[in-house]
C-alpha cells in the first residue's frame, strides 16, 4: 500500500517537473535556438556522456542507460518540440535534460533541483596504419618460335597455344627469318621460368700457331756464303759461322751441308754442323747432314756431339 502511494506521489512530482521545465529553461542560460527546428530524434542522444560528477554515462539506443559502476536505468523522450530526455535511474534519482542544439550537452535538473550535466564524449578517430603499397609483381620475358607468321591475326591463333602456363601471350611477335620462323612474346611471374634448354658450348678458338721459323732466303744464303769464301783461313770461316748464328741467323739442313763443303776438313766440317744445328728449321733432316760426311768416324764424331 503504502510502496503504492509512494510511486503515485513519485509520478506526480514528475509531471510537475515536466511542466515546469516547459515553462523555464532547465539548464543554466537560455536554450539557444537559430530559427524553427525540427524536434530531435531519441537517437540523438545516444552516446557515451562525461558526467557533472566524472562518472561516464552511456545511453544505449535499445533505451538502456548505465553509469559509473553497476548503475543502471532507462532513459526516453517526454517531449515531442523539445528535445527533453529522462534518465530514471535504478537507485531512485530521475534526471531530465535538455539536449543541446549542437547535440553536444546535456543540461537540466534532478527532482531535488541540483542541476545536473553532461559533455558528449568524442571519440578518438580511428587511425587507421598506412597500408604498404603493393609490390609490382615481377614478371619475365622470353621469345618462343612459333614457325612461321603471316599476319596479327595468324599471331591471335598460334602465340597463346606457344606460352606454357603460369606464361601468357603479351601480343607481341616478330618474324625471325623471313617465311621460315617467327617467335611470340611470353610472359610469367619472376621465378617460375621454365627450365631453359642446355645451351650448346661456345665453340674455343686456339690462337694461330706462330708462324715456323723461316730459313736464310736464297739472297741471303748467297751473301753470306760470298762473305764465307772471302775469308782465307778455317778459323776465320768457323768465327764467320758462329758470328752469322749468334746475329739470329736461321739455316736449313741443305744450307748446313753447303756451307761444311766449303771448309776443306773434316774436323772444322762437324765444328760448323755443331754451330749451325742448334738454328736449324729442320731438325727432322738430320741423317742427311751426317750423311754429307766422308768417314763414318766423322759421323759419330758429329752424333756424340748433338747427342744423336
Amino acid at each position: 500500500m503504502f510502496k503504492k502511494l509512494g510511486l503515485m506521489v513519485a509520478g506526480a512530482m514528475l509531471l510537475c517537473t515536466s511542466a515546469a521545465l516547459a515553462q523555464r529553461p532547465l539548464a543554466p542560460g537560455p536554450i539557444r535556438r537559430d530559427g524553427p527546428r525540427q524536434p530531435l530524434s531519441a537517437g540523438e542522444a545516444v552516446g557515451a556522456w562525461d558526467w557533472f560528477n566524472r562518472a561516464t554515462v552511456d545511453l544505449l539506443p535499445d533505451g538502456v542507460a548505465r553509469g559509473l559502476g553497476a548503475e543502471t536505468g532507462r532513459w526516453y523522450r517526454i517531449d515531442a518540440d523539445r528535445p527533453l530526455v529522462v534518465i530514471t535511474w535504478k537507485s531512485g534519482w530521475v534526471d531530465t535534460l535538455v539536449l543541446s542544439p549542437d547535440g553536444m550537452r546535456l543540461d537540466g535538473r534532478n527532482l531535488q533541483g541540483q542541476v545536473v550535466s553532461g559533455t558528449r564524449r568524442m571519440q578518438a578517430p580511428v587511425v587507421m596504419p598506412p597500408q604498404p603499397m603493393p609490390l609490382p609483381i615481377a614478371e619475365y620475358k622470353r621469345p618462343v618460335e612459333a614457325g612461321p607468321i603471316w599476319s596479327n591475326d595468324d599471331a591471335r591463333a598460334k602465340c597463346p597455344s606457344v606460352c606454357q602456363p603460369p606464361e601468357h601471350w603479351n601480343g607481341q611477335w616478330w618474324t625471325t627469318v623471313q617465311g621460315q620462323m617467327s617467335v611470340c612474346e611470353c610472359v610469367g611471374p619472376m621465378g617460375a621460368q621454365p627450365p631453359m634448354p642446355p645451351r650448346a658450348p661456345e665453340p674455343t678458338y686456339a690462337p694461330p700457331a706462330p708462324p715456323p721459323p723461316m730459313a736464310y732466303n736464297e739472297e741471303q744464303f748467297r751473301g753470306f756464303m760470298h762473305r764465307l769464301r772471302e775469308a782465307n783461313f778455317t778459323d776465320a770461316q768457323l768465327a764467320a759461322v758462329r758470328d752469322e748464328t749468334n746475329a739470329g741467323a736461321r739455316w736449313n739442313t741443305q744450307q748446313v751441308i753447303a756451307v761444311m763443303k766449303v771448309l776443306n776438313f773434316s774436323d772444322p766440317q762437324v765444328q760448323s754442323a755443331v754451330i749451325m744445328w742448334p738454328s736449324v728449321v729442320d731438325p727432322q733432316n738430320f741423317p742427311a747432314v751426317a750423311a754429307s760426311l766422308t768417314f763414318e768416324g766423322d759421323r759419330q764424331k758429329l752424333r756424340r756431339a748433338l747427342g744423336k
